[in-house]
């Protein structure tokens, strides 16, 4: 009867051990997956701010090439309205 109880006992931490090992690599890996993760939005995040400087560039002159459009169409439009003023100064 101890016998039987003793192989029991050994059957049961043997279990336990086995699924101790088994759990640790379960938790390992879902570590190694969670680093990959983290690794991933790093680099994406460094990918995004990295490209910043340029998109802010490319606004600014944007923005410049729009101000020189619209300055150049106003003063074409300031020209016709002095020769206007004075042509009418003129003619009197």
């Amino acid at each position: 009867m101890k016998k039987h109880i003793k192989s029991i006992v050994l059957f049961f931490v043997m279990y336990i051990w086995v699924q101790a090992i088994a759990n640790a690599d379960t938790v390992q890996n879902q570590v190694n997956e969670s680093a990959v993760l983290v690794k991933k939005d790093v680099t994406q995040l460094l990918t995004t701010v990295s490209l910043v400087p340029g998109k802010v560039g490319n606004q600014f002159n944007i923005e410049v090439e729009k101000t020189k459009e619209f300055q150049k169409a106003n003063w074409a439009k300031v020209k016709v309205q002095w020769y206007n003023l004075i042509s009418k100064f003129s003619s009197n």
